[in-house]
C-alpha cells in the first residue's frame, strides 16, 4: 500500500502512462488529483500547463506555468510562462517575467527578442527596432528577426528599409506559411505608398490588411473614426449591407455563391444572396471552381477565418458585420468587415432566435428578421456620396487582398 508521500507522484505516473496511450482525459484528471494531494508536485504542474498549451487554453497555461515558476522558477518555466503572457497581451507581467530571466542569464538573445516584441506590440517602435538590431550578430540567419525589424521600420515610415529587411526574411525560410505572411508585408509597403499619411479605420485596414472596411449608418463610409460600442439596428445592417454590393456591382470583389457561417448570419445570407443574384448555399453544395462569400455575424475569435478557408472545398471571401476584438500581428482577418468595434449589441434577432431553440421555431424568427431586412433596405436613402465610396478600392486603393 502506497503511504501518503507516495501517492501522488503515483497519480503523475498514471498520468504520464495514461497520457502516452492517448487516454487524455483520464491523464489530466490524474495530475489533477496529484496536485490535490501535494499542490507543489512540479511536474504535474508542468503537465498541465503543457496540455492547455495545446489545447489553446492560454489563461490557463499561464496559471499552470506561475505555479510551475513558484515552485522552482528555472529558465525554461519563465520563458514558458513570458511566451504565454505575451500571447495573452499581457505585457506588463510578461516584462516581469522577462526581466527576472535577464537576472538569471544577463543579455540573453531570446529575452531581448521578447522585450523587443513587447515594444513593438505597446507602439515604441524605435525602441524596438534599437532592440532588434543589437540581436542581428546573433540572429541574424533567422527569418522572424528581419521580419520583426521590417514591421518596426514600416511603423516608423522606413518603406525602403522595410523591404530590405522583409526580402533578407524571404531569403532566410523555405516554409510556405512564413512566404505568405512575408509577401503580405511587402503588399503593405506598397499599399503605404499610396498615402501621405494613413487616417482612419477605413485606411488602417486597408494598409495593414488589405481589407475591406465599409462603415455604417452615421458615417460617410470614407473618413471612419475609431469606435469602442455599436447598437445595429436594422437601417444599419442594410446600409452596411448595400455598401458591400455596391462593391460587388463594381467588381472590386466577386462571388458565385453565398453560405452563412450559422444561424445566426442566415438573415444577412438571405438577404446578401438576393441583391447579389447568387444562390445560397450549403458546404455540400459547393464546386473548387465557386468562389462562396461566407457570411458572419459578430466574429469574436480571428482564428476563425483560418479554419473556415481549411475546411471550404473552394475560392472564399469572407464577410464579417463586425470584428469585435482588436487584431495581434499576423492575424488572419475576414476579407470584408463592416466595423471594428470593442463591444457591439447582438443582431436584432439574436434574442428571439436563441429563445426560439426552446420551442422549435427557429424558422420562423429566420423569416421575420429577413423580411424586416429587406424593408430597411427598401427604406433607405441613397448616400449622396456612394460613388466615391466605390472610388476608393476601385480606383484609388486597388491592392486588396481578394480572390
Amino acid at each position: 500500500m502506497l503511504n501518503k508521500n507516495q501517492q501522488p507522484n503515483a497519480h503523475y505516473e498514471r498520468g504520464v502512462v495514461l497520457e502516452k496511450a492517448g487516454h487524455i482525459a483520464e491523464a489530466v484528471e490524474e495530475y489533477r488529483q496529484a496536485l490535490q494531494e501535494n499542490p507543489r508536485l512540479r511536474a504535474a504542474h508542468v503537465a498541465l500547463a503543457r496540455f492547455y498549451e495545446r489545447n489553446e487554453l492560454l489563461a490557463k497555461a499561464a496559471d499552470a506555468w506561475a505555479a510551475v515558476v513558484a515552485i522552482q522558477a528555472d529558465f525554461v518555466s519563465l520563458s514558458q510562462l513570458a511566451t504565454t503572457q505575451i500571447e495573452l497581451k499581457r505585457y506588463a507581467e510578461a516584462r516581469e517575467t522577462l526581466l527576472e530571466l535577464l537576472r538569471q542569464i544577463p543579455d540573453d538573445p531570446f529575452v531581448v527578442y521578447e522585450l523587443a516584441y513587447i515594444e513593438y506590440a505597446e507602439g515604441q517602435y524605435q525602441t524596438a527596432l534599437d532592440q532588434l538590431i543589437e540581436l542581428r550578430p546573433v540572429y541574424n540567419d533567422e527569418w522572424q528577426l528581419h521580419h520583426l525589424i521590417g514591421n518596426c521600420q514600416v511603423k516608423l515610415g522606413l518603406y525602403d528599409a522595410a523591404q530590405a529587411s522583409f526580402g533578407r526574411a524571404i531569403l532566410l525560410t523555405s516554409d510556405d506559411e512564413h512566404l505568405e505572411e512575408l509577401q503580405s508585408s511587402v503588399a503593405m509597403i506598397e499599399r503605404l505608398r499610396e498615402f501621405s499619411v494613413p487616417r482612419g479605420r477605413k485606411d488602417w485596414a486597408y494598409t495593414e490588411h488589405g481589407i475591406v472596411y465599409l462603415g455604417t449608418m452615421g458615417d460617410d463610409g470614407l473618413d471612419l473614426a475609431e469606435i469602442t460600442t455599436f447598437a445595429w439596428t436594422y437601417p444599419a445592417l442594410a446600409t452596411t449591407l448595400r455598401r458591400a454590393v455596391l462593391l460587388a456591382e463594381a467588381n472590386v470583389w466577386r462571388c458565385s455563391a453565398v453560405l452563412a457561417i450559422n444561424r445566426d448570419a442566415e438573415p444577412l445570407a438571405r438577404v446578401l444572396a438576393g441583391m447579389l443574384k447568387q444562390p445560397l448555399c450549403q458546404p455540400r453544395d459547393l464546386h473548387p471552381a465557386d468562389v462562396v462569400l461566407v457570411v458572419i455575424g459578430i466574429l469574436s475569435e480571428n482564428a476563425l477565418i483560418p479554419t473556415i478557408h481549411e475546411y471550404v472545398p473552394c475560392s472564399v471571401v469572407t464577410f464579417a458585420l463586425a470584428l469585435r476584438n482588436q487584431p495581434n500581428p499576423g492575424d488572419t482577418l475576414p476579407d470584408i468587415i463592416g466595423l471594428q468595434v470593442r463591444q457591439t449589441t447582438p443582431l436584432p434577432w439574436a434574442d428571439d432566435l436563441n429563445r426560439a431553440v426552446e420551442r422549435n421555431a427557429s424558422a420562423a424568427v429566420l423569416d421575420a428578421a429577413t423580411n424586416h431586412l429587406e424593408a430597411a433596405l427598401r427604406d433607405l436613402p441613397p448616400e449622396a456620396n456612394a460613388a466615391a465610396q466605390v472610388a476608393y478600392y476601385a480606383a484609388l486603393h486597388r491592392r486588396i487582398e481578394l480572390p
